[in-house]
């Protein structure tokens, strides 16, 4: 049984991806040890991390998720060294429930977003429009 609500994101997340595996574009496939250990090191980056739902739609055995995500990082990710900065990110998650428990996922977020907040990738220039007279 995961823990409630209230506990650390931390035990949540080591539980409801016991046995799982995760895809996306920035991991790859992973699953077991090595999810467990993508999950420790980016709340150990971000540990004032703060998930927030924003959508949910469940149909048969598939859940998908629009969800926002804050944090100031605070430690080195990814071989990124620590910067300080905050990051707000969103994406998009489809998970597979099987007697209550997530036993695959496949998420796409906007890494992008979050390099350039990190001030690890350049921005894009802003384009102004212009409206025909």
């Amino acid at each position: 049984m995961c823990p409630p609500a209230e506990a650390s994101l931390a035990l949540q997340a080591r539980c409801a991806y016991e046995g799982a595996a995760l895809r996306s574009r920035i991991t790859g496939e992973i699953r077991g040890e090595a999810l467990k250990q993508f999950i420790k090191s980016v709340l150990v980056a971000f540990p004032d991390a703060r998930y927030t739902v924003e959508d949910q739609l469940a149909d048969g055995d598939k859940v998908f998720t629009r969800w926002s995500w804050t944090g100031t990082h605070k430690g080195e990710l990814m071989g990124i060294a620590l910067t300080g900065k905050p990051v707000r990110i969103s994406g998009m998650v489809i998970d597979r429930i099987v007697d209550g428990k997530i036993v695959e996922e496949w998420e796409e977020w906007d890494a992008l977003g979050m390099m350039q907040q990190l001030g690890v990738v350049a921005t894009f220039p802003k384009v102004e429009r212009k409206v025909a007279a």
